[in-house]
């Protein structure tokens, strides 16, 4: 079945409202149960590992905005694999009441600065002073910076795909608040 766009709607709202989230395929059995007959008539559909990443992407095309969320392939029916689901939602809950310190923190931001620093079309350099978490559920970090208006969109996504990497929030949205610097701000990472 195709995504619907009610569900796409309803996968924009929870994206917007940054809550952790874990796709539950159900009926997998039928998919399963697909690949057997399609192997039966001779057409090499692949396996059923290979089924479930063709679907992960088909997913990441159709609900971009949640390409970080895990997926669990279940058959209610039976049972299988729904308390691997629940098991996986409660390690969602963990990863998002996270609380990383400042130093780690900073640590990544500079790794992630070393490898793509900020700049604007035309050239000036964003310079980013530190990061501090603020919150949880979700982790939410302030990147303080020398002008707001250098850290665009696109960076801001970059930052935070780099963040789930190297931090142990991959499976859970990001909140980035992007600061301008106060008086005490102290040296920055990058330089312009």
């Amino acid at each position: 079945e195709p995504i619907s766009e009610p569900d796409k709607k309803l996968a924009q709202y929870v994206a917007e409202e940054f809550k952790p989230v874990l796709l539950v395929i159900n009926k997998w059995d039928l998919a399963k149960q697909a690949l057997r007959e399609k192997k039966k008539q001779g057409e090499d559909e692949g396996d059923e590992r290979a089924t479930m990443e063709k679907y992960r992407e088909y997913i990441d095309a159709e609900l971009p905005f949640l390409n970080y969320a895990p997926i669990a392939f279940i058959t209610a029916k039976d049972g299988k694999n729904v308390q691997t689901a629940l098991d996986s939602s409660q390690h969602l809950f963990k990863q998002s009441r996270q609380r990383m310190t400042t130093g780690r923190l900073n640590q990544a931001i500079r790794s992630i600065l070393q490898e793509r620093a900020p700049s604007t079309p035309s050239g000036r350099k964003g310079k980013v002073f530190y990061a501090t978490q603020i919150d949880i559920s979700p982790p939410t970090i302030a990147l303080v910076v020398n002008n707001p208006a250098f850290i665009d969109e696109s960076y801001q996504r970059f930052i935070i795909n780099r963040l789930r990497e190297l931090l142990p929030y991959p499976e859970v949205p990001i909140r980035l608040l992007i600061r301008p610097r106060g008086r005490a701000a102290g040296n920055s990472f990058a330089h312009a």
